[in-house]
């Protein structure tokens, strides 16, 4: 019987998903302070959760630029792992995709998109990626050099990161939380220092498409909005992991194209080995071939 990845998988995640927020111990065990790690991941962790264990590379870029300062570690970071590993932190550790695949499984199929509205949408991610590191490039620079104070002072919250309204880890591990123990201790919104009732309701209407896209497409999130992975995936293409396809058991079925979460063609990709920079080697190619056609290959 053919060993499946997808239990290693699954619990590699649920690890990480309570490694990556293991600061709400804190909260729940007296006398724990535990902090977050210094070293960032190539994931999405948000920065502005009370519960993050480890913060997302993306966001401490944005909150050095917003300092003034350039994030080294954070570059070295995406780099290291990008060029050995690709997108596997997507697919292994990252609470996002962990989460989306969790509402696929809840929903019970897989949609997929038509091939040429796919091709375009998976597109915004690499927008997304160049405006907001457009817009942090220029506000680390007007904070290093001190000019354009009325640049930062229009862009309001988002000089402090201009993703970060727009990121679900943020949104679900930050906003959500907050927002449900004021309900719980019934107290009103509107204290000092907490951000505008708008940002909030925008902040909203983002979980409400995230969710949406997610129980539509999978890892909708992934695939078309996010920034880390149109970072990780530019170095995946030449990272050293990658995956092989045996000529000699591959019948050319096309059961690995159909289990791709990410609709990758995985069939006109070159067979000795292939790294594609919407692969997030999460290996449900390999579980779905019969023939054991797929496997993983290094360097």
């Amino acid at each position: 019987m053919k060993l499946k990845f997808r239990p290693f998988r699954r619990a590699i995640q649920l690890a990480s998903f309570f490694a990556l927020n293991a600061l709400i111990f804190n909260r729940a065990i007296a006398y724990l302070s535990l902090k977050p790690a210094l070293l960032p991941l190539p994931l999405l962790s948000s920065i502005n959760s009370p519960f993050s264990a480890a913060y997302g590379v993306y966001d401490v870029v944005q909150a050095a630029a917003a300092l003034g300062e350039f994030p080294w570690l954070a570059i070295a970071v995406i780099l290291i792992t990008g060029s050995i590993v690709g997108r596997a932190f997507c697919g292994w550790a990252c609470p996002i995709g962990l989460i989306q695949e969790l509402v696929v499984e809840a929903r019970g199929r897989k949609g997929r998109v038509s091939p040429r509205i796919h091709e375009a949408a998976k597109k915004l991610k690499f927008f997304v990626l160049g405006l907001t590191l457009l817009v942090s490039g220029t506000v680390g620079l007007s904070v290093r050099l001190n000019v354009w104070e009325g640049y930062r002072a229009a862009l309001g919250s988002l000089s402090k990161g201009p993703f970060f309204p727009f990121s679900p880890d943020g949104i679900i591990f930050g906003t959500l939380p907050h927002l449900l123990s004021l309900a719980f201790l019934g107290r009103g919104y509107g204290a000092a220092g907490e951000p505008p009732l708008q940002l909030v309701a925008f902040k909203m209407f983002i979980l409400g498409v995230f969710l949406a896209g997610a129980f539509s497409v999978p890892l909708f999130w992934c695939r078309y909005v996010c920034p880390v992975g149109a970072l990780m995936g530019m170095l995946g293409k030449f990272s050293f992991l990658g995956l092989g396809r045996s000529l000699i058991k591959c019948e050319k079925c096309p059961d690995c194209v159909k289990a791709c979460p990410m609709q990758i063609k995985i069939l006109e990709l070159p067979w000795e080995k292939f790294n594609h920079q919407e692969c997030i080697l999460c290996m449900e190619c390999a579980d779905a071939c019969k023939h054991g056609a797929i496997r993983p290959k290094f360097p």
